[in-house]
């Protein structure tokens, strides 16, 4: 996508080392604010989020999003398309889902196999 970060290199005499590339999709941001003016895109904009990020080592990082244009999850996947290690946040799934405060907070994670799961407030 035009003007978005698409790779961190480094020139190490002469050669092109590069540290991570990233890669983007769109989403269509809703939300469901009634009453309110929210300084935000209009409901049903199609937002481009980065999605991906692949480092040096062959593994990335992959970006799940809700409708509100949120990160919910974050994967750490390895070279071979196998989950390292994931991260999730008790977020509304839409914007149907109100909730009076939004908090971002670990709700579960999982790492090389180990789960582990937070409380939900």
């Amino acid at each position: 996508m035009d003007g978005f970060l698409t790779s961190i290199t480094q020139n190490w005499s002469g050669q092109t080392h590069t540290w991570a590339t990233f890669n983007y999709n769109s989403i269509f941001f809703n939300y469901n604010f009634p009453g309110l003016q929210v300084n935000a895109p209009p409901n049903g904009t199609l937002l481009a989020v980065p999605t991906q990020v692949n480092v040096e080592d062959g593994s990335s990082y992959q970006f799940t999003y809700n409708t509100w244009g949120q990160i919910s999850q974050i994967t750490h996947v390895a070279p071979d398309g196998s989950t390292l290690s994931y991260i999730s946040y008790n977020l509304p799934p839409t914007p149907r889902t109100r909730s009076q405060t939004v908090r971002a907070f670990p709700s579960s994670m999982n790492l090389r196999g180990i789960g582990i799961t937070a409380l939900k407030l």
